[in-house]
């Protein structure tokens, strides 16, 4: 069985493919059940990372970080952590945000966005000192970045 583009329905990375392209038009329900589809089929990190994307956008970041943890499961990797992080930072869970972005540190320091996002963290549950020393961090990979200067100044 083939689809008009003769594209097997049966191969996840057709589904995964199409629900990028539906992301990158805003169009986000049919791109999460796209990437469901994609899950269904063959379960990777790929999948999940970009089914959890789907649901931050719809807003449904309780749902995210299920599936980052899930997505986690396989390779370990920072990128499943640092999107559980954003999705606790929307539901202003700073204090597990701020162990999550923690961890993907740990693994790779040399993530500057990480070190905002951590920086902010903190900042946001008060920890000041904790949030300037995030963000000099981050300075020094992308020491360009107007946001980071701004999150700094915000925290003297």
């Amino acid at each position: 069985m083939t689809t008009p583009l003769g594209l097997s329905p049966y191969m996840s990375s057709n589904y995964n493919g199409k629900g990028l392209c539906l992301m990158s038009l805003k169009r986000y329900d049919e791109a999460l059940a796209a990437f469901e589809e994609a899950v269904n089929l063959f379960e990777s990190e790929e999948h999940l990372l970009n089914k959890a994307d789907a649901l931050i956008e719809l807003g449904r970041n309780k749902d995210a970080v299920d599936v980052y943890d899930k997505a986690y499961y396989y390779k370990h990797s920072t990128a499943s952590m640092l999107g559980k992080g954003d999705a606790l930072m929307n539901l202003k869970m700073y204090k597990e945000a701020i162990e999550v972005f923690q961890i993907a540190l740990d693994k790779d320091p040399g993530i500057g966005n990480a070190w905002w996002n951590l920086g902010f963290a903190r900042y946001m549950v008060g920890q000041n000192e904790a949030a300037l020393a995030a963000y000099d961090s981050g300075l020094k990979l992308i020491a360009r970045s107007y946001g980071l200067w701004i999150s700094k100044a915000m925290s003297l």
